[in-house]
């Protein structure tokens, strides 16, 4: 008797270690995959971000509203974002530094979500060949799902807190060039003062929700 309860306690110790390295390979391969995401966005490798969100994933960024599906994922990202061109040209910058990453899996080790700040460097020359930068800031709440043992982008909400646009910088870079969106904003907006988006996870040490009243 004594011997079968110890095996059943190792049992479960094992399942237990299973589970725990099971999720710190989640969050690891989460953590790749936003990551990715602004290496691929540095360049403007637009296609390849596509590549990197569900076939019904969603993205709202500022106040240009929410797209929704590859069908609109993929222009907004093309030809909004990247102007259907590939590749930053010569003495062009387009860093994209996420940073702060908190990922939480949800019950079902098939779904999580992610809070990252992503700092903005951007530069070079406008239209009329004069230099021209913007520095920006803001945070991500994003969603994943796992499909078929890989994580996807489900939902990419960014809100900026800080635009900073320098002398010279084309603000049509804001609008919408004919990419229409699905839905207004709804999260994210670019308002004064900027809204901090809601925690999607518990204080880490009360377990109580993180309230934003301000």
């Amino acid at each position: 008797m004594c011997a079968m309860t110890d095996l059943t306690g190792l049992q479960a110790r094992v399942e237990e270690l299973e589970r725990r390295v099971g999720e710190h390979d989640d969050v690891r391969q989460i953590e790749r995959l936003q990551r990715t995401y602004g290496y691929f966005l540095d360049n403007l490798m637009m296609a390849e971000i596509v590549d990197l969100f569900a076939d019904a994933g969603e993205v709202e960024i500022g106040s240009r509203g929410v797209y929704r599906g590859r069908a609109a994922v993929e222009p907004f990202f093309v030809e909004l974002l990247g102007e259907n061109k590939r590749g930053v040209a010569v003495g062009e910058v387009l860093n994209h530094l996420q940073l702060q990453g908190i990922v939480t899996l949800g019950d079902d080790a098939t779904t999580a979500a992610g809070r990252w700040r992503a700092l903005l460097i951007v530069g070079g020359t406008n239209a009329h060949g004069h230099p021209h930068a913007l520095l920006s800031e803001g945070l991500y709440e994003n969603e994943y799902v796992k499909r078929d043992g890989v994580w996807l982008i489900k939902r990419l909400c960014w809100n900026p807190t800080l635009y900073w646009p320098l002398p010279g910088f084309d603000r049509a870079w804001f609008r919408s060039k004919g990419v229409s969106a699905d839905i207004p904003p709804t999260e994210a907006r670019d308002a004064e003062p900027p809204r901090l988006l809601p925690f999607h996870f518990s204080h880490p040490v009360t377990g109580r929700p993180i309230v934003v009243d301000f």
